[in-house]
């Protein structure tokens, strides 16, 4: 008899422990946001539209950003609005998905710090590096395009580099025309608290329509001062200076030290534009 309730308590305990096991499964990954502990950013509004981009909506849960809604907007009345789609995050132990509403088949692939090296949006192909300080420094891009049983590719890229602050210094820009443009940037000494992505450049950084992934901290860290001005040198096919454009910023704070408001002049077209933020 003593013999039988040691075997019913040992397949107890071995019974408690198994279940135990379930409730410790590995927490999901969390990105590090680019705001970094202060507020972050729930809405993206462009006024104003002098070139192409997304207005966005953000919604978060436990620090992580969960669901992005995009908004095309552009300077023709015709396509500006035209288009809305919503990107979906899930977040495992190792890895993270996004879904989109375009039914895109979108993977990410992250490496050691948790960012994102390389994705694949249907056929098409991106790839993205790093410097030491887990910033984008490098990215390129392959895009495929299949017409009349021919598939046409063209690739885009570009190199960043940053000041030893740790701050936007030039991007080199090479389009899918492959004339390079070359991006000079002068910076403010306040810092870019809110981890705000310079509103013109979504392009040269290689995620223009992707800048949710930004915004979730996949896609390294921020710039770390805010951008006072980006001289654009636009060459031809003969690698020779054809254009040159600046774009000077100023920005807007709330009370509480967050910018509300990034105004924007682009000379010598002398157009105005500008984007406002909201936070949670």
């Amino acid at each position: 008899m003593k013999i039988k309730k040691i075997l019913l308590l040992c397949a107890t305990t071995v019974l408690f422990v198994a279940c135990g096991k379930d409730d410790h499964s590995p927490a999901p990954i969390k990105p590090v946001l680019p705001s970094s502990g202060e507020k972050p950013i729930t809405s993206i509004t462009r006024l104003g539209n002098v070139e192409s981009g997304y207005d966005w909506a953000f919604t978060y849960s436990d620090g992580r950003l969960t669901n992005a809604i995009g908004t095309l907007r552009d300077p023709s009345a015709s396509v500006d609005r035209s288009f809305t789609y919503t990107s979906t995050f899930a977040y495992g132990a190792k890895e993270v998905s996004l879904n989109s509403s375009t039914g895109e088949k979108i993977t990410l692939q992250l490496n050691g710090e948790g960012y994102v090296s390389k994705m694949l949006v249907n056929r098409n192909i991106y790839t993205f590096q790093y410097n030491y300080s887990g910033q984008l420094s490098a990215w390129s891009k392959q895009v495929f395009e299949e017409s009349l049983g021919q598939i046409q590719q063209y690739n885009s890229s570009a190199t960043i580099d940053y000041d030893a602050q740790g701050a936007l210094q030039k991007i080199v820009y090479k389009g899918v025309d492959n004339r390079q443009t070359i991006l000079t940037f002068t910076n403010y000494a306040s810092a870019n608290r809110n981890g705000l992505m310079p509103p013109t450049i979504a392009r040269e950084l290689g995620c223009i329509g992707f800048e949710q992934l930004y915004y979730a901290g996949l896609l390294g860290r921020p710039t770390r001062l805010l951008v006072k001005s980006i001289k654009y040198d636009f060459y031809d096919d003969s690698n020779a200076i054809a254009s040159t454009q600046t774009t000077d910023f100023e920005y807007g704070y709330q009370s509480d030290g967050n910018i509300e408001l990034c105004n924007y002049h682009i000379e010598p077209s002398g157009n105005i534009a500008s984007v406002s933020y909201k936070y949670n």
